[in-house]
């Protein structure tokens, strides 16, 4: 499976319990050092693998569950893929989360009322820096063919994802099929607008589904 990712920090694989530190458990002295004692006494969590676990853990679900039908998809499928893709995750103990973004009837972008948001569902995990990673299976929908050189999933920071589409702008499109206005949108709007983002921020809902 091709999927591009940046220099992941470790993830948060398992849920925070909510239990505090027993009786006799290290002195907190710094953030780095609260981290560490939690990782070392409580015995509810797990140290986070590196980001390059991650790519495996995609790889690995993709190759082997095929069976059990698409995991990406380059014409729509976003709220079916990421509802599987956050489950599946969920199993494996990495604390995913799904994002809707539905900007509503007749939404436009102010900066390029051209774009007429729609709705669009990807995946949200956890980051050791506190700014969560984005993941989308199907952001193929989103730039005209062909797609060799583009993941079929999405792994990576905001600023990740706006690079990718900054480098791809000749190819944006907002509709599938057909659209008239396809490699003219702005990059930076676009990314804003579909993932609800920046100014569009308002726009975007978590889901938890287990």
């Amino acid at each position: 499976m091709k999927f591009i990712r940046s220099n992941l920090n470790p993830l948060s694989w398992v849920r925070p319990t909510g239990r505090k530190p027993g009786p006799g458990s290290p002195p907190e002295s710094s953030k780095s050092e609260r981290r560490r004692d939690r990782l070392e006494t409580s015995p509810q969590r797990e140290p986070a693998p590196r980001g390059r676990d991650l790519g495996m853990v995609l790889d690995r679900i993709g190759r082997t569950e095929a069976s059990s039908g698409p995991w990406t998809a380059s014409d729509g499928l976003c709220m079916d893929l990421s509802a599987k893709w956050v489950q599946r995750l969920v199993r494996e103990g990495i604390e995913a989360r799904m994002v809707v973004v539905d900007p509503g009837t007749g939404h436009r972008s102010g900066s390029d009322p051209r774009l007429v948001g729609k709705v669009h569902a990807y995946v949200s995990l956890p980051s050791d820096n506190g700014a969560p990673l984005l993941m989308d299976p199907t952001i193929r929908q989103f730039f005209t063919e062909p797609h060799d050189h583009l993941p079929e999933i999405f792994v990576g920071s905001e600023d990740d994802l706006r690079k990718l589409y900054r480098q791809n702008k000749g190819k944006l499109r907002a509709e599938v099929q057909d659209d008239r206005l396809a490699g003219t949108y702005d990059p930076d709007e676009f990314v804003s607008v579909s993932y609800g983002l920046g100014t569009h921020a308002d726009r975007r809902s978590e889901i938890h589904l287990s």
